[in-house]
């Protein structure tokens, strides 16, 4: 896991404009988590809003989260089970943006060193917003492949998965999703 995560989500829409930047700081940088194959640890992310007026809510998001991992065996060879639960507070008009409460949990097998099949469950309510009280649950199937050494503790992870909306009520359908992080 990333001690510091900086996330640049763009849309094709937007001429070069970034439309939301998203930073995550952990406590202590998972202190707890990187000597041990248990963690429970907590994180704040922030969304802030820039770019384009039509692609942006115009308020900053906070997002509290708690995460807990179990693993067992090694990791070139083992499983592992991590869990998050957290909730995205906007900076105001919730009315209209929503308070989604967001639960994952993902299974994870470690094969041949770099590769890392998974299965995850993504399941949200939405407190407030025009999804007041409706809840949503996707499944996705993917493969993540990597921790390659960049320079010193930066390593290298990319991953694709297929999502899969199970329940009757979804802001999203079926589809495809990548993934690509610098951890450290």
């Amino acid at each position: 896991m990333a001690r510091y995560i900086l996330q640049y989500i763009s849309s094709q829409y937007v001429h070069k404009n970034i439309t939301r930047v998203t930073i995550g700081s952990p406590p202590g940088g998972y202190p707890s988590c990187r000597y041990s194959s248990s963690c429970v640890t907590g994180f704040l992310g922030v969304t802030v809003p820039t770019g384009s007026d039509e692609f942006t809510t115009g308020h900053s998001i906070y997002t509290p989260t708690i995460a807990a991992g179990k693993g067992w065996g090694t990791r070139e060879q083992g499983v592992d089970i991590q869990s998050t639960l957290g909730i995205s507070w906007p900076d105001g008009n919730e009315k209209k943006i929503g308070v989604p409460i967001v639960w994952n949990t993902a299974l994870q097998a470690h094969v041949f060193d770099t590769l890392w099949p998974e299965v995850e469950a993504n399941y949200t309510h939405y407190k407030e917003g025009p999804n007041a009280g409706k809840s949503q649950t996707l499944i996705t199937t993917g493969l993540i492949v990597g921790r390659y050494e960049l320079i010193g503790r930066v390593r290298f992870v990319i991953g694709a998965g297929y999502q899969q909306a199970v329940s009757s009520f979804r802001t999203v359908n079926n589809g495809w999703i990548v993934t690509a992080r610098a951890p450290f």
